[in-house]
């Protein structure tokens, strides 16, 4: 499956004449390679004409490449940036990345906005720190808070999905540990035309499931007054869900002992904690992560077809939307 790209020709245009020499700046010329590993297994929407495009190709080996195996298109209705209010942010464009000649204020203040990765000429360099994989050894004893294990720039996200069975299971530990995380994850903002989806699936919590949502409404609007949110919480069967995870439209996380690791700054277990930047870390043509990510998505997709009964083992919106899960439901009914 590949991700969905949208590509401005003059960024692509500095981007192929941009590599630098590896002598001088190897990390520069790694993070160079990992960004043309992304861009060519990704689909990529082009502002210019496939014609322009392919004539182009003739005078440079590396855009041929990039683009002999098919996976771009011209759109005659690219998204200008430049006025990004007139864009229309369906659940497509709010599950795809975008390469823009535009400055880096730009950038920043449209992905805080539209919870979208933006990437300009500055990231190129740097884009094997930025969106590479992060893997920390968790300790048992280990002091720590979850703030010293998720960067504060993986706040890009326009929805969250949290898989694990016992996140609500003990009230003590809800503000150490979810609302940490959420802390972590969480926009202080949205456009207006976004309300930010959080779906908690989860097996053990207690009787008074209704109390546990409110408790948890509250904590995140204290946290995140700012921020339009729809919570919803999902009770599952034990073995809808082995793994504990959390996903966004943009970040995969993965935590072997589950995310109610710490108490008083402390981890109860030994662990480890894996996030990644799902489909831009290519390696050898393949992305473990990234089927990781699929996996996952598939098996909420799964338990999502069911009849969930409000208030019986479904708590929040009645008027539920995820446009995460709708736009990976629409791209498996086409594989």
């Amino acid at each position: 499956m590949n991700k969905y790209v949208y590509c401005e020709f003059g960024f692509l245009k500095e981007f192929l004449t941009s590599f630098p020499n590896p002598i001088e700046n190897w990390e520069g010329a790694l993070s160079w390679k990992r960004m043309y590993n992304f861009l060519y297994y990704a689909y990529k929407y082009i502002d210019v004409p496939n014609s322009q495009l392919a004539c182009e190709a003739t005078k440079n080996k590396l855009l041929l490449q990039l683009i002999r195996n098919g996976n771009y298109n011209y759109d005659k209705c690219f998204p200008n940036l430049q006025e990004p209010s007139r864009i229309i942010f369906n659940k497509e464009k709010k599950n795809s990345i975008f390469l823009t000649s535009l400055n880096k204020k730009r950038r920043e203040s449209i992905s805080s906005e539209y919870g979208i990765i933006v990437i300009g000429k500055d990231d190129i360099q740097k884009f094997a720190k930025q969106y590479g994989k992060l893997h920390k050894a968790i300790g048992k004893n280990t002091h720590a808070k979850w703030s010293d294990f998720i960067p504060v720039y993986m706040k890009t996200a326009n929805s969250l999905i949290i898989l694990d069975n016992y996140i609500l299971s003990d009230t003590m530990l809800i503000d150490e540990n979810l609302i940490c995380i959420l802390n972590s994850l969480l926009p202080y903002t949205c456009t207006n035309e976004f309300s930010f989806p959080i779906y908690i699936y989860t097996y053990d919590a207690c009787e008074d499931w209704k109390g546990r949502y409110d408790l948890i409404n509250e904590k995140i609007k204290s946290i995140r007054p700012d921020l339009t949110f729809q919570l919803s919480i999902f009770k599952v069967n034990k073995e809808d869900f082995h793994d504990r995870n959390v996903i966004t439209n943009n970040l995969y996380i993965e935590c072997g002992s589950g995310f109610n690791l710490l108490s008083n700054e402390t981890a109860k277990k030994t662990t480890n904690l894996r996030i990644s930047y799902p489909f831009m870390n290519y390696e050898d043509g393949c992305d473990s992560e990234m089927e990781a990510y699929i996996n996952t998505l598939s098996d909420i997709i799964a338990v999502d077809k069911r009849d969930h009964t409000y208030e019986i083992d479904y708590w929040g919106d009645i008027n539920k939307e995820n446009d995460l899960i709708k736009f990976y439901k629409q791209e498996f009914t086409k594989s």
